[in-house]
């Protein structure tokens, strides 16, 4: 199995309205390489005008899932991850944003199924709605302490997930914004009252959820704490 790397520079073009994205044009290219199985795509010397990733730049679709992209973020030069940015991507098992990025939009990674790992960089204030919607084999999640918003179903529909960690400088959760994770046990909370974040059902048909960890609880014993956010769970603690 050979690795290869592509750096790519200059202006992105548009890609909305049928261009296929940088994505597909690796993995059909890759296709035609005996053993191309890992490709890193460097995108550190793009000039991203409005410091944005622009809608179906890196868009997929199912062509080959047995190819891994690996993507090589710059680390100041990116603030937004546009809508539908990374949408139907089924060739990253990783991906690792940079403390630079601000905002993530709606469905920027939505149905990109492969993703195993993510890491969300320190810098993220928003993410929209439906931004990381199915993925399904995202184990766990740790939201970063700088994230204010998270949108309507911005990590719903994870089989594999059974680990969510929120901080406390959430203020505004969208509906359904966690929810149809059927492995989920485990929500650890930073905030200090169930009324600190006004929301019932981001944590809906989520069947398994036992255990709300809430280390900076003013009261713990709190009955609202055991339907925080909509969840249904049988154990609070605070460590």
């Amino acid at each position: 199995m050979t690795s290869y790397r592509l750096i790519f520079t200059g202006i992105p073009k548009n890609y909305i309205g049928g261009a296929e994205s940088l994505s597909i044009l690796i993995v059909k290219s890759a296709m035609k390489v005996n053993n191309a199985k890992n490709i890193d795509i460097d995108i550190r010397n793009i000039d991203f005008q409005n410091e944005t990733i622009n809608t179906g730049m890196f868009s997929g679709e199912t062509i080959d899932d047995t190819i891994n992209l690996n993507f090589i973020f710059p680390e100041d030069k990116i603030k937004t991850i546009g809508s539908m940015s990374f949408d139907y991507l089924y060739n990253i098992r990783e991906i690792t944003l940079p403390d630079s990025v601000i905002t993530i939009e709606e469905r920027a990674f939505q149905n990109s199924q492969s993703i195993i790992k993510l890491t969300l960089g320190n810098g993220i204030q928003t993410i929209g709605d439906y931004a990381f919607l199915a993925l399904e084999y995202l184990k766990e999640l740790v939201i970063p302490n700088s994230v204010i918003s998270i949108g309507i179903g911005a990590f719903a529909q994870s089989e594999a997930r059974d680990k969510i960690t929120i901080p406390a400088s959430v203020k505004t959760i969208g509906m359904g914004a966690f929810s149809s994770c059927p492995n989920l046990t485990t929500v650890t909370y930073y905030g200090t009252s169930p009324t600190d974040i006004n929301n019932n059902d981001a944590l809906s048909y989520c069947v398994n959820l036992k255990t709300l960890i809430v280390p900076n609880a003013d009261n713990p014993d709190d009955p609202a704490w055991k339907t925080f956010l909509g969840g249904t769970f049988t154990e609070v603690r605070k460590q």
